[in-house]
């Protein structure tokens, strides 16, 4: 081919990502670290935290390619009949969490599917059937005939409580609620009652996300489990949070951390930065026992005296007036507009010229202006706030035209987005005008 001659989608895409494997695996090697494999007995990749942001564009840009490869080899008379994985992808992921079949296939070596059948009392036809299709998306291998071992990802599984607790959220709550948005939308047609969800279809109740899980026994710790599951990947680590914005330069202030649960965030931040002092509003229920694990941690007689817990409703008047920051991470994208606009009208209302309203909580990209690997799961997370609360990701036009309504006006200071984070840090004010009357 010559230098006039013109290359093809799939050419060209071919080549972005042959640089982006030369460009991971030139860091992976300078720093004696692993490829990427499929072998159990590889350590799968997983970039440190001060990667540069080369090397973590690298590895998007990786999966976007081998994602558009994919759907231009496929082509469109294939869409249907490769759109029949996902949701067995999703059948057979319930069925190796019900089988326990992740803890029955030995960590080393293999097993025979007669004796892991009759170990998880399932027919072996059905073993072989769910399993061999797990194997199509690198779950096990089949490295003799017959006999069925880990693969690297599989033993990862096996071994990390988080993704153990995040599989079994996905399979008892997460998919069943998924498959029922259609019914619940022509139940209730255009309605964003945070009681009017796929969730409350799914779980034949109207009561709210959170009201529901109060009631059924289990669900509420095995939530708090996935939270923390969520809260361990690079792109959610506190670290963000911390680096995010320069809480230094707030000297001694108070810091709201609005539905703040029981204040893990206040907890990082009030460690790294002894000058701030934190309330922590939630509601009574879930704050019940906050004291209690602040008082456990080792350096609590250092922290303890910075943290305060109050219980508040957010959708009530603000009781603490002119506190220097409202902080809401990963707060508002569980409620519906209507509703968001009150949380922050609540705010408004207490806040004096200096307060500032910090919002932490994600930015959704245009379509198309993002590597796709990494779109696909903003959109994930996008369905899943809609099925669970009514409520979304939103776009940049969408932050401003909830800022625009909230009664007493607020104004965007500053976006920022740390590096390799999910989330941006919105900085608001009050309005000139409304400052302006209250000199």
């Amino acid at each position: 081919m010559t230098s006039t001659e013109s290359t093809s989608p799939m050419e060209d895409i071919s080549m972005k990502l042959l640089q982006a494997v030369k460009t991971l695996h030139s860091y992976l090697d300078t720093k004696d670290l692993s490829h990427p494999s499929f072998d159990k007995d590889t350590p799968p990749v997983v970039l440190p935290d001060d990667a540069p942001l080369e090397v973590q564009s690298a590895r998007e840009q990786i999966m976007d390619a081998a994602l558009r490869l994919f759907r231009l080899a496929a082509g469109p008379s294939d869409y249907i009949a490769h759109a029949r994985a996902s949701y067995q992808e999703a059948a057979t992921l319930q069925w190796l969490c019900k089988f326990e079949i992740f803890d029955l296939i030995p960590a080393e070596g293999t097993i025979s599917y007669t004796e892991l059948a009759a170990k998880a009392n399932v027919a072996v036809s059905q073993a072989k059937s769910v399993i061999r299709m797990a194997m199509t998306s690198g779950l096990f291998e089949e490295p003799v005939l017959q006999q069925v071992s880990h693969s690297a990802t599989s033993l990862y599984i096996r071994n990390s409580d988080p993704t153990r607790t995040w599989a079994a959220w996905l399979c008892d709550v997460a998919i069943p609620t998924a498959t029922r948005m259609v019914d619940a939308q022509k139940k209730w047609p255009e309605s964003l009652s945070r009681a009017h969800t796929a969730y409350s279809f799914a779980n034949d109740t109207e009561l709210p996300f959170f009201q529901h899980l109060a009631q059924v026994p289990g669900r509420k710790a095995q939530f708090e489990g996935l939270m923390k599951a969520v809260s361990s990947l690079q792109k959610l680590d506190l670290k963000h949070t911390i680096a995010g914005f320069d809480w230094a330069s707030l000297g001694e202030a108070t810091v709201v951390d609005v539905g703040g649960s029981t204040g893990h965030i206040s907890i990082a931040l009030a460690r790294e930065f002894p000058s701030l002092r934190f309330i922590v509003e939630d509601l009574p229920e879930v704050i019940s026992d906050a004291q209690s694990h602040l008082d456990s941690l080792p350096d609590s007689t250092t922290i303890g005296p910075q943290i305060t817990y109050l219980p508040h409703n957010f959708l009530t008047p603000q009781p603490i007036i002119g506190a220097a920051v409202y902080f809401l991470r990963m707060i508002l994208h569980d409620w519906p507009t209507v509703h968001a606009i009150e949380i922050l009208s609540q705010l408004a209302r207490a806040m004096e010229k200096h307060s500032r309203i910090i919002v932490m909580d994600a930015l959704s990209p245009d379509p198309g202006s993002v590597p796709l690997a990494r779109e696909r799961l903003v959109r994930v997370q996008d369905l899943t706030m809609l099925q669970n609360f009514n409520g979304g990701e939103r776009a940049l036009e969408d932050w401003r035209e909830l800022f625009e309504q909230v009664e007493g006006g607020l104004e965007i200071k500053a976006i920022r987005q740390p590096a390799g984070s999910h989330m941006v840090f919105i900085e608001l004010a009050l309005k000139d005008e409304k400052r302006e009357e209250e000199m």
